[in-house]
């Protein structure tokens, strides 16, 4: 048994190869051992923890005797529950547990429970018993379901099966407010990385969606929002919560609350107006139905997040629309962008129909016109790519991943024609081409209040800093808590320390050199760049000059351009023998780079050479928790390039030259600490700033959305001041 995940490792190298790939990989589906295997190890270091364990180390906001009585009460019911089902279920063949008798009558108790609970649902401290049943019976399902997946209950003991354990329990009811003495509040939880975030989130997606609340799920990453939905999908089917349960980025989560759920959808409401129909009030769901689970707290103080807003386009998509669009196209050499052009236009016969549909219109279009001609002259300088599907698409310099839903003005419309001109798009492109009409401004930080409740967990609380804290504290998280560390987790080790180079060959002579030192030690490692463009330029430069080794191979890349199932079979290999991983900053955090095999903890575990300066001291944490999971041993390093710290503010210039005096010594790194500290109360500053200049436009989107409903003759005002145009012309 102990060679099983050296074989599992070995196929998982094989599943990228042209003629073993399929092969290797169908036999790590079929053979359900190798999951089984996993499941057994975690489960035998997890079971050591005890509840009295857990419930003496665990730290946070309102702990007292009292508290820690009711989180046992609540422990002791869920374990009774969980296992009288559970023994039931190891007591039957595969077949009769395939029919469901056993999973009907959990169902019945389970929503029996519920209507108990239903009358303080946000008081669940006054049930801690019937709290611990009702997630016994969700978790057991859970544990059913898996087991039916794998097809197989013969010779099973608990071990063997999938199942929460104490620390997630915990995070569980203590997110719930079984331990509190009024009602539920806002709570932020600290689980460590690689002990199960998602698990304590599935199951509690579950018991708020039973208990009638619609519960919103949010991940910094879709990749892992989609992974996390698929292993919990079929236990939100069986309980009939589907529909309730929705996972997604923030910006879905911002997509869900403004088509209407919980504030009027506004792209709606503005193309109804525009088309001057009347529209009858429309209000969104009731503020107390809905729960917002986070995972990673740090998505609510991030620059694409706080300061940021959503701008809803209105499109208008006719014959008449897309003709007013080519007819600029085709005579932009010839259209003056003065009022006189741009009033003849107007005058045009299907600018007239157009209008007649539109009658709201009428005294934005001439402006639209003014950017229509603008951005039509000047579409050389518009950077973008026609992707493999055949559309416009807009890649990220960060992260390498090609958006292709954004719109860019008008020149994203211009790009779809003059390509289809030119025979590299062949496919209508009339879907593309529309009018669009700034339908509002809201900002992103205003959004969560939407939320009866906030409920996170993240790996790195503990060390937020006060700037990040200030942002926090308009969530009004009441509640916190350090939940203890399920394993004998080790720190990664630092024999080399960090370094700050300044020639850029230097720089990547360096990280080839560590990599071939891990190498030769057949080591798996992870080298972790801040943007896609710098991992493609380095990625090119080790091609042209390739490790001299006989056991080196080609790194694999792990970037957001991938699609998903390529970007499992890379993540699954990654933790290989003298694998190389060459990964984009985001996947730094969150992501599972797992292994069994003994062999590599023998040899040091995972490497992983960071080559930028994280921004913040929680994003260091969560890079180097990629290392040093659970229990096993890893190493890190982090190497510097001058330009990149002067770049991002760690270093001024002197003299045109950089100012390096700071970086002699050995307390340099400290340094570069205490210059974090600065430049992250500089940033939360910039994001404060951000909201209280967009706020105004914020304020205005919504007295949009009430003046259109009541037919308010002011809508019209306001739309034109949303639209923030700054024309040289004044058209009547």
């Amino acid at each position: 048994a102990s060679y099983i995940p050296i074989i599992s490792q070995k196929l998982r190298e094989y599943m990228d190869s042209a003629d073993l790939g399929t092969s290797a990989n169908d036999l790590i589906q079929s053979i359900s051992f190798f999951r089984t295997l996993t499941i057994q190890i975690y489960n035998r270091k997890a079971g050591t923890v005890t509840v009295e364990d857990v419930l003496q180390r665990i730290e946070g906001t309102d702990l007292t005797d009292l508290s820690r009585g009711l989180l046992s009460k609540a422990f002791t019911s869920y374990e009774d529950e969980y296992t009288n089902i559970i023994t039931k279920a190891l007591g039957m063949d595969i077949d009769t547990l395939k029919k469901g008798a056993l999973q009907g009558s959990v169902k019945v108790r389970c929503l029996s429970i519920v209507q108990r609970l239903m009358p303080h649902r946000s008081h669940l401290f006054r049930s801690p018993e019937l709290v611990g049943r009702l997630v016994a019976n969700i978790s057991a399902i859970w544990t059913i379901l898996d087991m039916v997946k794998r097809d197989s209950t013969d010779n099973q003991s608990m071990d063997l099966l999938l199942q929460a354990h104490n620390t997630q329990l915990l995070s569980i009811f203590r997110l719930m407010g079984v331990d509190t003495q009024g009602e539920l509040e806002s709570h932020l939880a600290q689980v460590k990385t690689g002990e199960g975030k998602s698990i304590s989130l599935g199951i509690l997606s579950t018991v708020y969606a039973l208990l009638g609340f619609s519960v919103n799920t949010v991940c910094y990453s879709s990749y892992l929002s989609n992974r996390d939905y698929n292993e919990f999908h079929g236990l939100f089917s069986f309980f009939n919560v589907g529909f309730k349960v929705q996972y997604s980025t923030i910006d879905g989560f911002i997509e869900e609350i403004m088509n209407g759920s919980s504030l009027p959808n506004f792209r709606h409401l503005v193309t109804k107006y525009l088309r001057g129909e009347s529209i009858s009030s429309v209000s969104g769901r009731a503020k107390s139905q809905k729960i917002l689970l986070v995972d990673e707290v740090d998505v609510f103080f991030g620059e694409s997040f706080y300061g940021k807003a959503y701008r809803p386009g209105a499109f208008i998509k006719t014959e008449e629309s897309q003709s007013l669009l080519w007819y600029v196209w085709e005579n932009r050499d010839e259209i003056n962008n003065d009022q006189e052009s741009i009033e003849k236009i107007c005058k045009l016969p299907f600018v007239k129909e157009l209008l007649r549909q539109y009658p709201n219109l009428s005294p934005l279009l001439p402006y639209e016109i003014e950017h229509m001609i603008s951005q039509a002259k000047t579409l050389k300088y518009h950077r973008y790519l026609v992707t493999d599907d055949k559309k416009i698409g807009y890649q990220s310099s960060e992260t390498g991943e090609v958006n292709t839903s954004s719109y860019f003005g008008y020149s994203t419309a211009f790009a779809y024609i003059k390509e289809f001109e030119s025979g590299e798009i062949t496919k209508d492109i009339s879907d593309h081409l529309s009018i669009i009409i700034n339908a509002g401004q809201i900002l992103y930080s205003e959004l969560p209040s939407v939320a009866y409740r906030i409920l996170g967990l993240t790996g790195s609380l503990a060390c937020l800093s006060d700037g990040e804290r200030r942002l926090l504290e308009r969530y009004q998280f009441n509640r916190e808590s350090l939940i203890p560390t399920t394993f004998d987790r080790q720190t990664p080790v630092q024999d080399i320390p960090p370094a700050a180079i300044e020639s850029e060959s230097s720089f990547r002579d360096q990280i080839k050199e560590d990599i071939e030192k891990n190498i030769r030690l057949e080591r798996p490692v992870f080298v972790v760049f801040e943007t896609y463009e710098k991992l493609e330029s380095f990625s090119s430069w080790l091609a042209k000059n390739p490790i001299s080794l006989p056991n080196y191979k080609t790194p694999l890349i792990l970037t957001e351009r991938l699609l998903s199932d390529k970007r499992d079979n890379i993540i699954q290999r990654a933790t290989g023998e003298s694998v190389i991983t060459l990964m984009t900053r985001t996947y730094g955090r969150g992501t599972d780079f797992t292994y069994q095999n003994h062999r590599l903890e023998d040899k040091g575990g995972v490497h992983i050479l960071v080559t930028f300066r994280p921004e913040t001291k929680a994003e260091r944490i969560q890079i180097e928790g990629r290392t040093c999971r659970q229990d096993q041993p890893g190493s890190i390093r982090h190497l510097y390039l001058i330009s990149d710290l002067v770049r991002a503010g760690f270093i001024s210039r002197s003299g045109g030259r950089p100012d390096l005096s700071d970086l002699k010594g050995d307390d340099w790194e400290s340094f570069l600490e205490s210059k974090a500290k600065e430049l992250d109360e500089n940033r939360v500053e910039r994001m404060i700033s951000a909201c209280k200049e967009k706020g105004p436009n914020h304020h205005r989107t919504l007295n949009l959305g009430e003046a259109i409903q009541c037919g308010d003759r002011s809508s019209a005002g306001i739309l034109k001041d949303l639209q923030g145009y700054s024309s040289r012309f004044t058209f009547d």
